[in-house]
C-alpha cells in the first residue's frame, strides 16, 4: 500500500513540474510575486496571505481536475475560516468549517476510489436534476439572504451567493458530476465581484483580488479539462461495451451507438 502511495506522490510532483505545465508554473510564479509585493505595500497581516499561497498550488491542480486539489483544499479551508471571520463574513466562515473542510476530504476519498489518471470518473446531471438543483438554489438564496440582512454581516448579497455556489460546487464535485466545473466558474466571477466590493473598506483585499483573477484562469482551464476527461471516459466505456463512439456535440457530450451485430443498446453516457 505504501508503495502505491509513494508512486502516486511521484506522479503528482512529476505532473506539476513537467514541461507541459510550464504555463501553470509561470502563472503561479507571477501571481505569487504580485501577492507578496502587494501584501507588503498594504501592510497586510501574514495570516491573511498564507492561505493564498496554498491556494495557488490548489488552483494549479484544479486546472487539470487533479483529485489532490480536494485534499489540499480541505486542509486549507481551516485557514480561510480564520481569515473570513476577521472580515465579518460569517456565512463564508461557517461554510469553510462545516462544509468545505469535510466535503473536500470526502471528495478526495471518493475520487481516489474511482480514480481515472490523476482525476476521477465523471458522470452528468440529467435535465430534470439540473432544473431541481437550480430551483433549490434560488429558494435557499432568498431564505439565507433574508437571514443575513437582519445581522451585521457585510456584503450579504455577494457573501450569500459565493457561499451557496461554493456549496453546490462542493456537492457536485463530491458526487463526481461534471457540472461542478460550471458552478465553480460562476463562483470565480462572484469572488472577483466580492473582492472588488471589499476593497472599498479593506484596500489590502487587493491580494485576494489578484488570487481570484488567477483562480478564474485556472477554473476556466479546469472547465475544459473536465470536458476532455468526460469525453475520454465515455469513449472508453463505449469500447468496453462493444459499441460505436459518436462524436461529441457542442456541449461536450459523447454518445454511443450500437455496433453492427451487437444485441446490446447504449444510450447517451
Amino acid at each position: 500500500m505504501s508503495g502505491v502511495v509513494k508512486e502516486e506522490k511521484r506522479g503528482l510532483f512529476a505532473e506539476i513540474f513537467s514541461r507541459k505545465n510550464l504555463f501553470s508554473l509561470i502563472l503561479i510564479s507571477v501571481a505569487g510575486v504580485m501577492i507578496t509585493v502587494l501584501g507588503i505595500l498594504t501592510s497586510q497581516e501574514v495570516l491573511r496571505i498564507v492561505p493564498l499561497y496554498v491556494s495557488l498550488v490548489i488552483g494549479m491542480l484544479q486546472a487539470g481536475a487533479n483529485r489532490y486539489a480536494n485534499l489540499l483544499g480541505g486542509l486549507n479551508s481551516i485557514l480561510y475560516a480564520v481569515v473570513y471571520f476577521s472580515f465579518g463574513l460569517y456565512a463564508m466562515t461557517t461554510y469553510c468549517v462545516l462544509v468545505s473542510f469535510p466535503v473536500q476530504i470526502i471528495t478526495f476519498i471518493r475520487w481516489s476510489r474511482s480514480a481515472y489518471k490523476s482525476s476521477t470518473m465523471f458522470k452528468r446531471l440529467t435535465p430534470a436534476q439540473l432544473v431541481i438543483l437550480l430551483i433549490a438554489f434560488a429558494l435557499c438564496y432568498i431564505a439565507i439572504n433574508f437571514i443575513l440582512t437582519n445581522t451585521d454581516a457585510k456584503y450579504p448579497l455577494l457573501d450569500n451567493a459565493s457561499t451557496l455556489v461554493g456549496i453546490v460546487t462542493m456537492l457536485l464535485s463530491m458526487l463526481s458530476f461534471r457540472e461542478y466545473s460550471w458552478f465553480m466558474l460562476a463562483g470565480s466571477f462572484i469572488s472577483i465581484a466580492l473582492d472588488i466590493s471589499m476593497m472599498q473598506d479593506h484596500p489590502a483585499q487587493i491580494t485576494y483580488l489578484v488570487f481570484s483573477i488567477y483562480s478564474l484562469i485556472c477554473v476556466m482551464r479546469q472547465f475544459f479539462s473536465v470536458r476532455r476527461l468526460y469525453r475520454e471516459q465515455t469513449e472508453e466505456r463505449c469500447v468496453n461495451a462493444d459499441v460505436t463512439v459518436v462524436s461529441g456535440d457542442e456541449n461536450g457530450n459523447s454518445r454511443c451507438s450500437v455496433a453492427e451485430g451487437s444485441q446490446d443498446s447504449a444510450g447517451e453516457r
